[in-house]
C-alpha cells in the first residue's frame, strides 16, 4: 500500500502500452499503487533527424485520472454514492491550493476554489441524503411486498 509507479511508454511496441496501463490501473485497485506519471518521449516530433534539439516528453497522466472519474460515475450509477466523485473534487481543490501558493496573483483560482469546495460539500451531502432516501424506498417496497404484515418495521 502507498506505492507509486511511473509508466514510460516511449519504446513500447504496439499493444504493450495499453496492456501496461491496464495492469497498473488494476494494481492501483488491488494494492493501492498510485500512478504518478505516464510519459511518452515523442522522438518523431521533429522529422528532421539532423536537428540536435531535445524531443518533447509528454505526461499522459490525465488518461489515468479519466479512469478514476469513470469509476466515480459507475459508483454513482450503481450505488447512488457520490463518495468517490467528492474525493476527486477534493483532490482538485487541494491542487488549486498548491496553485494559489505558487501564484500570488491567483484571484481567479481562489474564486474557482470556493466553487469547487462548495461542489465537493454539496456532492457529499446529496450522496448521504440520497442513500438515506433509498432506505425509505426499500422499506416501502418491503411493506408492499409483504402486504403490511410487518407494519412496525421502522
Amino acid at each position: 500500500m502507498g506505492d507509486e509507479a511511473i509508466l514510460d511508454i516511449t519504446h513500447s511496441f504496439r499493444y504493450v502500452p495499453f496492456f501496461s496501463f491496464l495492469s497498473i490501473v488494476y494494481s492501483n485497485i488491488i494494492t493501492g499503487t498510485r500512478i504518478i506519471s505516464v510519459t511518452y518521449g515523442a522522438f518523431e516530433a521533429y522529422p528532421n533527424e539532423e536537428t540536435d534539439s531535445p524531443r518533447p516528453v509528454f505526461n499522459l497522466i490525465d488518461f489515468v485520472k479519466l479512469v478514476d472519474w469513470i469509476v466515480a460515475v459507475e459508483e454513482l450509477v450503481r450505488f447512488g454514492s457520490f463518495k468517490k466523485m467528492s474525493e476527486l473534487v477534493s483532490e482538485i481543490d487541494r491542487k488549486m491550493v498548491d496553485d494559489i501558493k505558487n501564484n500570488q496573483s491567483g484571484s481567479e483560482i481562489r474564486m474557482l476554489r470556493r466553487l469547487v469546495g462548495k461542489l465537493s460539500g454539496t456532492l457529499e451531502k446529496f450522496s448521504n441524503s440520497y442513500l438515506l432516501a433509498k432506505v425509505d424506498e426499500l422499506l416501502e417496497r418491503f411493506r408492499r411486498k409483504n402486504k403490511g404484515n410487518f407494519s412496525n418495521c421502522e
